[in-house]
């Protein structure tokens, strides 16, 4: 028997090729149709479902299909990951929700891979090593202020609540999908129960506002453990909670208010990145404005149109995580550039930089050969710059941001 042979273990294999095959979006019919017809679309079933076994040949034409590694199938997962939350509409189809949970759970497993090439220790991540129990209203706003604590966020608003939360190993990950769709979010274990790393999902094709909303509320399915009957209420109330800090929002607008104008919505709205409707829902929650006040802003903001479309979209916030490190990692020489490709879906961009190997290479060179690459390179930069408007306007000494000049 072979060493592949001893190693696989039915139910590994069942499963994972189930995920792959569902990440990709691919139906029995369709990956049969991948692998030239090999086998059948009965036979593939019974793999997943860990009734027969399959041989080498197989496994490796599944892999080709697949576009992975046959490693990939009988390796023993060194994460347990798990689905911790997914909001979705009724009418989302059954094959689109596990399309989503398998796509989900093989992104955070794939970049796992990388994030623990930079980050060894699962603590560099500032996680939660337990859930916070969030049973009252309180616990639900004490958990959020207790994660912007953890992650040393202070009580002003996030400016980028998606590099933030990439920041601490909560991966991003945004997905074109139809509007069934919300979010989802899924957790990695180590054999210890120790965190390892998070991902949370959301629709790439919403504002940035509801965005940044989705991703919060993904959090809160993440760190929280409510009672099952409140769900969703307690992951709603902790995104407003860490979007929106009550202390902070007491001083924006008052603890007690007779009214609230457009106006005031729309200026809270560009301060805390939430929409009009979940900063209604705020000034509700924390009793600033009274039950008849709230009840009355609905009506109003169907007649306005803002229900399905408010004023002033945010942007969305791109995920900067994946592509910076898959970079990196090739730069390292941890992945392959055929691996980083894949990855990233896309090809690599031309290479500037020299990668690990081509240092190696570039030392074992003669002084005046590196001096001759070295001013090829500089020359290369100096004609960039050069050519490049937004850095020709630093040269003028303009002033940052924050209003004071560089040094």
């Amino acid at each position: 028997m072979s060493t592949i042979e001893k190693n696989m273990k039915k139910p590994i294999i069942g499963q994972r090729i189930r995920r792959l095959r569902m990440t990709q979006g691919l139906s029995l019919e369709e990956l049969a149709a991948r692998m030239g017809g090999f086998v059948t679309k009965q036979a593939l079933s019974k793999y997943e479902l860990s009734k027969t076994q399959p041989s080498p040949k197989v496994l490796t034409l599944l892999a080709q299909a697949l576009s992975t590694q046959s490693s990939y199938f009988w390796g023993k997962p060194k994460y347990q990951i798990k689905v911790t939350g997914f909001r979705k509409k009724s009418e989302l189809p059954q094959s689109l929700q596990e399309h989503f949970r398998s796509r989900v759970c093989h992104v955070l497993e794939e970049r796992l891979r990388i994030q623990e090439s930079f980050h060894p220790s699962p603590h560099d991540c500032c996680l939660p090593t337990r859930l916070w129990k969030s049973g009252t209203v309180d616990e639900i706003e004490d958990a959020a202020d207790r994660l912007r604590k953890m992650w040393n966020l202070g009580k002003n608003p996030i400016r980028n609540v998606t590099y933030t939360m990439e920041d601490h190993c909560v991966h991003v990950v945004l997905v074109e999908a139809p509007e069934g769709f919300d979010g989802v979010s899924a957790k990695a274990t180590l054999s210890n129960g120790t965190i390892a790393g998070m991902t949370v999902a959301t629709r790439r094709d919403v504002p940035g506002e509801r965005m940044r909303f989705n991703l919060a509320h993904e959090l809160g399915h993440l760190f929280l453990e409510p009672d099952k009957e409140n769900t969703e209420k307690a992951a709603h109330r902790f995104a407003s909670a860490f979007l929106a800090p009550r202390e902070t929002f007491f001083r924006a607008v008052g603890k007690t208010r007779q009214s609230v104008g457009m106006p005031e919505l729309l200026l809270l709205k560009k301060y805390f990145g939430m929409s009009i409707q979940a900063i209604i829902y705020r000034l509700r929650d924390l009793n600033v404005i009274s039950e008849t006040d709230y009840k009355a802003w609905w009506p109003h903001l169907t007649k306005l149109g803002y229900r399905l479309h408010e004023p002033e979209e945010l942007a969305i916030e791109e995920p900067r995580w994946v592509e910076q490190n898959i970079y990196r990692a090739f730069s390292e020489g941890v992945i392959s550039k055929e691996e980083a490709e894949e990855i990233l879906g896309k090809k690599l961009a031309e290479e500037t930089s020299l990668t690990l190997l081509q240092k190696k290479n570039f030392m074992k060179l003669s002084l005046e050969e590196r001096r001759k690459i070295l001013k090829k390179q500089a020359e290369s930069a100096s004609s960039h710059y050069a050519e490049d408007p937004e850095w020709r306007s630093l040269e003028g000494g303009d002033s940052f941001e924050d209003g004071s000049s560089p040094s």
